[in-house]
Order: C-alpha cells, then sequence, then structure tokens
C-alpha cells in the first residue's frame, strides 16, 4: 500500500472535511488477487464477487490519500471479523478506519429509489445484466454526477476496472431511480 500520510494515523478519529479525489482505479480482476478468496468463502474469489470489497478500498482510498487494492482490504475485513461468508459487513469498516464512518444502507428492490440519498461518494448496487429478469447485484463506486445529455453518475466499475456513466453501462433505458438497487454511504 503506498500512502502518502502516517499509516498510523489513518486509524485515529479525526473530524475534518476533505475534498476527494480518485487517484487510482480498483480492478477486481488484477491477477494479484482474482482468484483469492473473498471473505470467509472458499467458493466466491475478490475477481467474480469481490466488486462491494473492491469498492470500500476505493471509498479507503478517496478518504485516506492511501492506495489499498482489494486483496488488502479483504485481508482487513477478515481481521476484523467484516464478512458473512462472501457478504461484505458493511459498518467494519468504521472499525477499521473510525474516522470512515458508516451512515446508512438502503435497498430499493422493486420500487424507484430516494435521489436525496445518493450523495457522493458512495458505492451503488445495480444489476450486472439488466437486460435479463434476474437481478445480477453488482456494486460500483459512483464518484461524481454528470450532466452531458442527460443526468447520470460517473461511476468506477471495479469489474471492468474503468470509468463509465451508470445509465451507460447499467441503465437498459432506465431513469437513475430504477437503475439503483442499494445505495451504502460513509461519511468521509
Amino acid at each position: 500500500m503506498k500512502c502518502v500520510r502516517n499509516f498510523k494515523s489513518l486509524f485515529q478519529k479525526k473530524n475534518e472535511n476533505r475534498e476527494y479525489k480518485v487517484k487510482n482505479i480498483i480492478w477486481q480482476q488484477n491477477p494479484k488477487w482474482k482468484n483469492k478468496h473473498l471473505g470467509y468463502s472458499y467458493i466466491e474469489s475478490i475477481g467474480n464477487s469481490g466488486c462491494a470489497i473492491s469498492s470500500i478500498a476505493g471509498i479507503v482510498n478517496i478518504a485516506t490519500g492511501c492506495e489499498f487494492n482489494p486483496l488488502q482490504m479483504n485481508e482487513l475485513f477478515k481481521q476484523h471479523n467484516g464478512f458473512y461468508g462472501a457478504i461484505v459487513r458493511w459498518n467494519t469498516l468504521e472499525i477499521i478506519f473510525p474516522r470512515i464512518k458508516f451512515e446508512y444502507s438502503k435497498s430499493f428492490v422493486d420500487q424507484e429509489m430516494d435521489m436525496e440519498l445518493v450523495k457522493l461518494p458512495c458505492i451503488l448496487a445495480v444489476d450486472y445484466n439488466p437486460d435479463t429478469s434476474v437481478y445480477d447485484r453488482h456494486y460500483v463506486l459512483a464518484t461524481d454526477w454528470s450532466f452531458d445529455e442527460q443526468k447520470d453518475i460517473k461511476i468506477i466499475d471495479p469489474y471492468h476496472g474503468d470509468k463509465a456513466l451508470l445509465l451507460e453501462r447499467y441503465g437498459n433505458k432506465w431513469s437513475l431511480e430504477r437503475a439503483i438497487y442499494q445505495v451504502v454511504k460513509y461519511h468521509i
């Protein structure tokens, strides 16, 4: 992990407002960690199911100025009982980094979400394959708004390892309110 700040200070509580910047894109398919077990699972790997822990690494990187990767976050979460099998316990992050406060996780399956809850940066759950009737949950890191042709959200997609617009990639001609299934927000 590269870090511009004293690593020890990241674990101390501090109240300061900072603007956030995304330095590097997190890619869960990186050969260095894509085959590593996710959480306590012996079936799921970071490469096939690590979008949530990869997005959390992005939140930490924005908040701290450091460069954590999904494997490092996976190990930190395991050390702090941060998984149910391969499912992330969202509030574990504030145990590891007390300055990053878990605010909420709101789900909107079969209903339109409340756009007031989308305060950036945050983690969003979308349907990975919106062209099918099955809900394929996928987490992305939302970093900014886009108002080019329509209101959209700029995302970092950990599965593809790139930046994209949420509606272009996962909208399936839906509105933002319909394309987002869950909002996970941390105060950074």
